[in-house]
């Protein structure tokens, strides 16, 4: 059987610690290249006379060029640039085409084993082996991607394939495009666990906070949309070892999609994939043999927890997409509004007149509190008692007042809100409503929503009495006096911290109106599950709200 013919680009940018491994790496396979490409991508350090070398060692196999691109390292664009660039000036008369970074080396027999698979299936478009990065002395599994993924730092193409995916995109997410488009085209996509490649740089090393955006905004690129975009987020985070990095994720993800950037395919495409993601989560979730079968050791506890996690995360997510359709089901087909009118004043009786009493006796006292203890906390006598008024105004107008006692309604108003809706479904009242033609969602929820739109009034009252509290506390406990603490009162004040507090408060009331609905209204059971219901209600309207407070804290204040 004939060998071959195949051709190497490997774009470099300052790579001169670990390139000439990869070289000698490339010069001693027992099947060689026709020819070896390698780009210098605007290098400042010695990669250039390490290239040098090996073009003067090996001047049939080696050759280089040198591209002036930005030294700015964002993954996916310089480097694709930096090969298109190569790939532009070499010879197209070969069978395969092969993408190389400068960082690796190679096992001797790579791309013999390479080629003994593109011969085996004229159907095979790609080929490649698995990244091993060096811990603790040992060489183990760079764990970032599935077992039937090629990692971007090496990647053979046939060339009939390589054509028709129309070569490879100069962005973030182009070594997942070009394997979803062999699939998309029929062609197939081979890994050999036996080709061991050893990582020198781990995977990011090199990259800044941007290029974590820069991921978020790949998922969008690709057709994901949020749902997919989000379990491939959390996953890629806990294989990263940082949870964390599932918000950036996620935040170059809106920000592409806020910006309407261009994606990598066409819609037919993105269609494609997105079938293909849900096709492949379905088979891991529903398929528990195949959990077993795709690995060759057990499951570990790493695998399994992956597993469990996004279980939970796609039960989430359809609660999540369950909450938006209740919410846009609120506003079709209005009751009269002679009935609306009454059903609203209820519920201002109900949720805003009956908290009242609650709000001002926590305010009052916990604005008491905060007072002495700051008070006792000024033990050097050269800090003036001012900061007792100012460390009341600033901790009750932006946290106290309207995201504690939010989370305070969430038990009082949210319950309510909760149990009542989810006794009308117990009763089988909701299903009278739907069988006489009322829209029972409008019905229940939008007179809440309506009251609740008063629920600022209820935290500017709050805002007051937890100050009155704070002023009565300090000077009539003996902490200081009265002009002290309005002089503190009045220092250094911004008064977008009240409208900063208010758009909170607007927020937190519309979080208060519609979870504990959703909750109530989608409940199933008897009595008992009307008590879990409201139990579960407060718990995810608290962990929503301290959610909002911290965006919009990010979001509005810094």
């Amino acid at each position: 059987m004939a060998l071959m013919n195949y051709q190497i680009i490997i774009p470099a940018h300052n790579e001169e610690k670990y390139i000439d491994l990869t070289l000698d790496s490339l010069a001693n396979q027992t099947v060689l290249p026709n020819k070896i490409l390698v780009v210098n991508d605007n290098s400042i350090d010695g990669t250039q006379l390490i290239i040098d070398k090996y073009c003067q060692q090996y001047p049939d196999l080696f050759s280089t060029i040198t591209l002036q691109s930005e030294a700015k390292h964002l993954p996916g664009s310089k480097v694709i640039n930096a090969f298109n660039h190569g790939y532009k000036t070499i010879d197209k008369d070969f069978d395969f085409i092969v993408k190389a970074d400068a960082d690796l080396i190679f096992p001797t027999h790579y791309f013999e084993t390479i080629i003994s698979h593109f011969q085996s299936d004229a159907t095979i478009g790609m080929v490649g082996g698995f990244a091993y990065i060096q811990k603790n002395n040992e060489w183990i599994l760079e764990n970032l991607t599935d077992k039937d993924h090629i990692r971007g730092a090496f990647k053979a193409y046939r060339k009939e394939c390589f054509d028709q995916i129309g070569g490879l995109k100069p962005a973030m997410g182009w070594d997942t495009v070009d394997e979803l488009l062999c699939k998309f085209y029929g062609w197939k996509v081979v890994t050999d666990e036996s080709l061991q490649v050893k990582h020198l740089k781990p995977t990011g090393a090199n990259y800044n906070k941007e290029a974590r955006y820069k991921q978020g905004e790949a998922f969008y690129s690709l057709g994901y949309g949020f749902f997919i975009t989000s379990i491939a987020s959390v996953k890629l985070a806990m294989r990263k070892g940082k949870p964390l990095l599932f918000l950036d994720y996620l935040k170059g993800f809106w920000k592409a999609k806020v910006a309407k950037k261009s994606l990598l395919v066409t819609d037919e495409q993105a269609k494609f994939i997105r079938n293909y993601r849900w096709k492949k989560m379905k088979e891991k979730l529903f398929n528990p043999k195949k959990l077993i079968t795709d690995t060759p050791k057990l499951i570990t506890y790493s695998y399994f927890s992956q597993y469990l996690i996004t279980m939970m995360l796609v039960r989430y997510l359809s609660q999540i997409g369950k909450y938006f359709l209740m919410l846009a089901e609120i506003f079709r087909k209005p009751t009269k509004w002679s009935v609306m009118r009454t059903l609203i004043f209820k519920e201002i009786d109900d949720l805003i007149i009956d908290s009242l009493g609650i709000v001002a006796f926590i305010s009052f006292f916990v604005g008491g509190v905060v007072a002495i203890q700051t008070a006792l906390n000024l033990t050097n006598p050269l800090i003036p008692k001012y900061l007792i008024g100012f460390a009341t105004r600033q901790s009750i107008i932006l946290e106290f007042a309207p995201t504690f006692i939010s989370i305070i309604m969430a038990g009082k108003m949210g319950s309510f809100i909760t149990s009542s809706i989810g006794t009308m479904r117990v009763t089988e009242q909701i299903d009278a409503l739907e069988v006489m033609g009322v829209n029972s969602l409008n019905y229940l929820v939008f007179p809440k929503l309506i009251a609740l739109l008063l629920y600022p009034f209820v935290i500017g009252i709050a805002m007051f009495l937890g100050i009155t509290g704070g002023f009565i506390a300090s000077v009539y406990g003996g902490f200081g006096n009265s002009a002290d603490f309005i002089s503190g009162l009045q220092m250094e004040f911004i008064p977008f911290h009240i409208a900063y507090a208010f758009i909170k408060t607007f927020i937190f009331a519309l979080i208060l109106a519609t979870i504990p609905s959703f909750h109530g209204y989608y409940m199933k059971g008897g009595a008992l599950e009307v008590g879990k219901a409201s139990t579960v209600s407060f718990v995810w309207t608290s962990v929503t709200i301290i959610l909002v407070n911290y965006i919009l804290t990010q979001l509005l204040l810094t």
